[in-house]
Order: structure tokens, then C-alpha cells, then sequence
């Protein structure tokens, strides 16, 4: 990983890393974009949830912070009509490849959120 001192536990099971069902992102833009935040964790070991080939994690640490947009993304938003049939038309936006970015306003303790590149993890997985 390349982020020294972090544990993150990574859902898996004998067919492979397990696809989260709904990881949210927030953005101090009201647009979804930049750096994406999340909620601060000071666990020891966090829980992962996976998306396609990436593991995104919280961050353990960060200052209380105002968001103004958050990213739903769960691998099934996959245009503009899924987004409008999840939320509602015209609640959301359709973020490519996967996402439905709401704008909504709230303060509280974040941080960047961490993310791994698990590509190369390919199943079946063993040890030696």
C-alpha cells in the first residue's frame, strides 16, 4: 500500500475482493469535484469497500470541514437516467464511470480519502 502505517481490512472471499454496495465521497466543491473527503476514522484498522479495481478507505485523521456536494457511488450508476431513477429527476448528476453527485451542505471532521489500486490482485488467491 502506499500509505505507510495504515491498515485496511480488504473484503475478499474465494472468488476474489468483494464490490462494496455504496461508498459516498465528499467534495468541498458543489459539483463533486476535487479532492474527495471522507469522514474521519481514527480506527486502527479501517474497513475498505472496493469499487471496481479500487479500495477507498477513511482517512484517520483531518479538520472539521464543510462539504457542499457528496458522490454516491455503488457500480450500478452508470448514466444520468439510473442517477434520475434512484434519486429523482434532476436531483442528481451523473459523475462517469459509476457516480450520482448531490449537492448538499454539511460541517464536520474530514480528511482525503485513501485509495489503492487492487488490479493486481487476481483470484484465486493462496499463500505460500
Amino acid at each position: 500500500m502506499h500509505n505507510p502505517g495504515t491498515i485496511v481490512q480488504v473484503p475478499a472471499d474465494v472468488n476474489g475482493v468483494v464490490q462494496g454496495a455504496l461508498y459516498i465521497l465528499y467534495y468541498t466543491s458543489s459539483d463533486c469535484s476535487g479532492t474527495a473527503l471522507g469522514p474521519v476514522d481514527p480506527s486502527l484498522a479501517k474497513i475498505g469497500t472496493i469499487i471496481g479495481t479500487t479500495l477507498y478507505f477513511t482517512p484517520s485523521s483531518g479538520p472539521t470541514t464543510t462539504f457542499n456536494s457528496y458522490l454516491e457511488r455503488n457500480g450500478t450508476y452508470t448514466s444520468q437516467a439510473l442517477c434520475d431513477a434512484a434519486f429523482g429527476a434532476g436531483a442528481t448528476t451523473f459523475i462517469p464511470p459509476e457516480g450520482c453527485c448531490a449537492v448538499a451542505s454539511n460541517m464536520t471532521q474530514m480528511g482525503p480519502v485513501g485509495t489503492e489500486d487492487l488490479s493486481a490482485f487476481v483470484p484465486p488467491f493462496h499463500l505460500e
